[in-house]
């Protein structure tokens, strides 16, 4: 796959030529290429017909709607990821009983202005 990404900002170079005054505008493009592999997956025919209909309207191709569908899954699942809990930390847990009114953030600055403004 080959990504064509046109620079916004024109660049405009003047030049005289038998007393003639050219402007010439320059493009930049640059070419990046992007490693893809092919999949083949086994989908009910009338989800690809659907899902073609919609790529269409949405004005991309099926591949990239299921590229960036499996991006969005695979980050969310990188972020969801449950950290383990240390076997010290998981001994604490209940050690402490507190109102259900309780509110930590007040707790927390009464806590620092008294340590910090005396």
């Amino acid at each position: 796959m080959i990504i064509v990404d046109l620079v916004a900002e024109s660049r405009r170079h003047e030049y005289c030529h038998f007393g003639i005054y050219y402007a010439i505008r320059i493009f930049v493009i640059i070419i990046t290429r992007v490693m893809s592999t092919k999949l083949t997956l086994t989908i009910d025919g009338r989800v690809i017909d659907a899902a073609k209909q919609y790529a269409r309207e949405q004005g991309r191709s099926l591949s990239a709607l299921v590229e960036n569908y499996l991006k969005s899954v695979s980050n969310q699942a990188t972020a969801k990821a449950p950290t383990e809990i240390s076997p010290k930390v998981r001994r604490l847990l209940g050690a402490v009983s507190l109102p259900d009114d309780f509110d930590y953030k007040t707790a927390l600055t009464e806590a620092l202005e008294e340590k910090h403004l005396k």
